[in-house]
């Protein structure tokens, strides 16, 4: 909806002008929280086929993208321990081999993650070129025919990748002060929308020109999820009269 309406760049028409296979892309985004079920969306991508290889190593990229960036934040505020990373095998696996070569422990941290973030892109690269072979894919068009995953893990470090995903969720994700910013944000969303539906006025003149066309909680939908983070506390912490 961002790429497709709300963003205006051109002068005679709406969106960002993008490719059918980048909407594509987008649209199969494939985590377990990015499952579409639009009519619409079916209609024109067909959600029963694969995306492009490009789309599959983007989904792949974003995963250990984030896996690792977040074992940097959790260490870096004290949310995760070493003595606790120990136990995943990922880490466990890099740290010895690093260990050997440094022993300042704010190096080692970065040689570590940069060293797991390697193995994991190594490792999909052999089994995506393994699956290309073993498919005979050729073309873009062969690999809509396929229509398999070809992209992905091995059997090996998918329970590798699984377990470092499940100690982040334990020992992060769901961490007492994790949770209390969740909530923090629930409220600061929920308080926004509230107040831009009983007071549009205060919207800005776009979102309030579009109320006519598709209502307003779409328009107060669509101008909160254009906020950054920051931008959306600051607004919330207006509201509630502090400056």
């Amino acid at each position: 909806r961002v790429v497709t309406y709300i963003e205006r760049r051109y002068p005679n028409f709406l969106g960002l002008n993008l490719t059918f296979e980048t909407l594509e892309g987008i649209v199969k985004h494939s985590t377990k929280f990015d499952i579409p079920s639009n009519a619409d969306l079916d209609e024109i991508f067909n959600l029963q086929v694969v995306p492009t290889l490009e789309a599959q190593i983007i989904d792949f990229a974003d995963e250990i993208a984030y896996l690792n960036h977040d074992l940097d934040d959790g260490l870096e505020s004290g949310l995760l321990s070493w003595e606790a990373l120990e136990d995943v095998k990922l880490w466990a696996e890099s740290l010895k081999k690093n260990k050997k070569k440094c022993s300042d422990k704010k190096i080692l941290k970065y040689r570590n993650i940069s060293n797991i973030i390697s193995l994991l892109i190594d490792d999909i690269i052999d089994t995506t070129k393994a699956n290309i072979e073993i498919y005979g894919i050729d073309s873009p068009e062969k690999v809509r025919e396929v229509n398999k995953k070809l992209v992905g893990f091995s059997n090996g470090m998918k329970k590798s990748r699984d377990e470092l995903r499940k100690f982040l969720f334990e020992k992060l994700y769901r961490h007492p002060k994790v949770e209390k910013m969740k909530i923090t944000a629930e409220r600061c969303i929920e308080t926004l929308f509230k107040t831009y539906i009983d007071y549009s006025e205060v919207l800005p003149q776009f979102f309030k020109e579009e109320i006519k066309d598709i209502g307003i909680e779409r328009a107060v939908a669509d101008y909160i999820a254009g906020m950054t983070d920051r931008f959306a506390l600051s607004e919330y912490r207006r509201f509630n009269g502090c400056v």
